[in-house]
C-alpha cells in the first residue's frame, strides 16, 4: 500500500500520548505512526515511543522504535514540518540506532515531507529506497528457504559424482558444512543430533589448517552426538564402546562403523535420517586415513555424491514438491550443472 503525504491526525486519534510536553514534531510523529500501521503493516504492539537511549554520557529518546522478534529493528527520528537540517537529523537517528542497547538495522528520518531511509550493511549505513513492509518479515520463512536454496548451488554443481580432490575437495566440503551449519530448512527433516554430528564431522574434515585440539574436539563431539542417537534408536542392537581417550583415527573408525550399522537397524519411518546417515558413513570412511593437507586430499568417493544427492532430493520433495534429475539423466544433469556453475 502506498504511503500517503502528510496529513493532520486529530489529537483524539493519537496513537501515543507523550509522557513529556508535546513538541513541535508531534504531528509528524503521529502521522508517521499511522502510516507505519496503514501503509507498512506494522502493529502498534511492535512500536515503542520515546524509548530512552544512551549516547555518550547523555540520555535521549527515540521517537519510534520498531521491534522484530523482540529486537530493535527500525529506529525512527521525526522532526517538525519544514525542518531543513536533514543530514544532521539522519546522523542523529544513526547515533541512536548504533548505540549499544539498540543496534537497529534500519533508520528512518522524516519531517512529513522528507522520508529518508538507511540500512546497516556490514557496519556501514547505506541509502535504501524504503523500510521493509511488515509482510516481508512475516513471509521471511519463504525468503529464507529460497536463499538457502541458492546456498546449495555450489554443493550441487559437481554432484552426483563429486569426484573432487585436493583444494577443490576441501572447498566443497567447506560449502557442505556451511549448508548444514544452522540451516534449519535443510536440517528440518532429520534428527538434530544427527545434523549436529554431520556438521562437526564436516568441520573436522574441512578445516585442515586448524590445530589438532580443534580437530579432535569437533570429531569427538560428532561421535558423541551419534552415540546419543545410537542409544536412542538402536537400543541393545549395537555395542557402544567407551570413546574416552580415543585418538582421531579411532574416533573416525568408530563413527564409520557405528553409522553404517545404525543404517541397517534404522526404523523405516526415519527415511531422511537414514539418507543422511549414509552421507556420514561415506564422509567418515573418506576421512579415516589421509594427511590434513589440502594438496593431499584424495578424490571424494562417487557414492558420497550419490547419497548426498538422494538426501537433498528428499528435502526438496518434502518442502518444495521438487525433485532432482535421475543420476542417469545426462541431459538434465548437464542443464542443472550449467545452472549451478556460476
Amino acid at each position: 500500500m502506498q504511503r500517503r503525504s502528510f496529513y493532520e491526525i486529530p489529537e483524539a486519534a493519537w496513537i501515543y500520548v507523550p509522557k513529556r510536553q508535546a513538541k513541535e514534531e508531534e504531528p509528524v510523529r503521529q502521522w508517521c505512526a499511522h502510516e507505519l500501521i496503514r501503509a507498512y503493516g506494522y502493529r502498534v504492539t511492535s512500536m515503542t515511543f520515546e524509548s530512552p537511549v544512551q549516547v555518550g554520557s547523555k540520555t535521549y529518546w527515540i521517537d519510534i522504535l520498531i521491534h522484530h522478534e523482540g529486537k530493535p529493528w527500525i529506529c525512527v527520528e521525526c522532526k517538525k514540518r519544514g525542518h531543513a537540517k536533514n543530514e544532521a537529523a539522519m546522523e542523529q537517528a544513526i547515533s541512536y540506532a548504533a548505540s549499544q542497547r539498540v543496534k537497529a538495522e534500519y533508520v528512518l528520518y522524516t519531517n512529513g515531507d522528507v522520508w529518508q531511509v538507511k540500512r546497516n550493511i556490514r557496519n556501514g549505513w547505506v541509502d535504501v529506497l524504503d523500510i521493509p513492509h511488515a509482510s516481508h518479515l512475516e513471509g521471511s520463512q519463504v525468503t529464507d528457504h529460497l536463499w538457502r536454496l541458492k546456498l546449495i548451488l555450489p554443493v550441487l554443481a559437481p554432484l552426483p559424482e563429486a569426484s573432487l580432490k585436493g583444494r577443490a575437495a576441501v572447498s566443497w566440503l567447506h560449502r557442505l558444512q556451511e549448508m548444514f551449519n544452522g540451516m534449519s530448512f535443510w536440517c528440518r527433516s532429520a534428527d538434530p543430533r544427527l545434523l549436529d554430528s554431520a556438521d562437526n564431522l564436516l568441520r573436522y574434515l574441512a578445516d585442515p589448517g586448524e590445530g589438532v585440539n580443534y580437530r579432535l574436539g569437533k570429531l569427538a563431539h560428532a561421535c558423541l552426538q551419534l552415540r546419543e542417537l545410537v542409544k536412542d534408536r538402536a537400543k541393545d542392537q549395537l555395542l557402544l564402546q567407551d570413546l574416552s581417550g580415543s585418538h582421531e583415527k579411532e574416533l573416525m573408525r568408530w563413527m564409520h562403523l557405528q553409522a553404517h550399522d545404525l543404517v541397517e537397524v534404522m526404523d523405516v519411518s526415519h527415511v531422511m535420517d537414514a539418507q543422511l546417515l549414509r552421507v556420514i558413513v561415506d564422509l567418515a570412511q573418506y576421512g579415516e586415513a589421509f594427511p590434513r593437507k589440502e594438496s593431499h586430499y584424495p578424490a571424494l568417493p562417487n557414492k558420497l555424491g550419490v547419497h548426498l544427492w538422494e538426501y537433498l532430493d528428499g528435502v526438496l520433495r518434502a518442502h518444495f514438491g521438487l525433485k532432482l534429475p535421475s543420476t542417469q539423466d545426462e541431459i538434465r544433469l548437464s542443464d542443472l550443472r550449467g545452472y549451478c556453475a556460476p
